[in-house]
């Protein structure tokens, strides 16, 4: 008998579990799946793309450009000799000395996203060039902004 007694409790364990599980499943799945179904209309690159190509189009080549590492790479790709990645600011000597040995003034343009005011703080190049520019371009989040520091 003890059996059959352990048997219908984990039986209305089972349901119990699959009850919760169907509940859920009709509160939440609705919600994620509207949810989901947006996210996949949105092109979540398609600001840094429009960015980039402005910058080939109306940038020189060899114009020092501080981008985050997307934009990075694409103008390496696209023959620019002298891009430099934001956090190699003020954190790589060789980058320091070679890319921009007088500072924000050996910056042309940033191209970035806004940057949270402690990441400014900290690399005060990039502070510095970000105060001293004007903004050339805007695409959604992305900022194409030229220096004149």
């Amino acid at each position: 008998m003890a059996a059959g007694g352990a048997a219908r409790r984990i039986s209305l364990s089972r349901v119990a579990v699959g009850g919760t599980a169907l509940v859920a499943a009709v509160l939440v799945v609705p919600a994620w799946a509207s949810t989901m179904v947006e996210q996949s209309r949105v092109d979540g690159s398609a600001n840094s793309r429009a960015a980039t190509r402005w910058v080939v189009e109306h940038v020189p080549h060899d114009a020092v450009v501080v981008t985050d590492d997307y934009i990075w790479m694409d103008l390496k790709l696209a023959g620019f000799t002298k891009p430099v990645w934001l956090w190699k600011l003020d954190t790589d000597p060789e980058v320091m000395e070679t890319m921009v040995p007088a500072g924000a003034a050996s910056i042309d343009y940033v191209v970035m996203a806004d940057q949270a005011e402690s990441t400014l703080a900290s690399l005060p190049t990039l502070r510095t060039g970000v105060a001293e520019s004007t903004v050339v371009a805007r695409f959604g989040e992305v900022v194409v902004r030229q220096v004149h520091a």
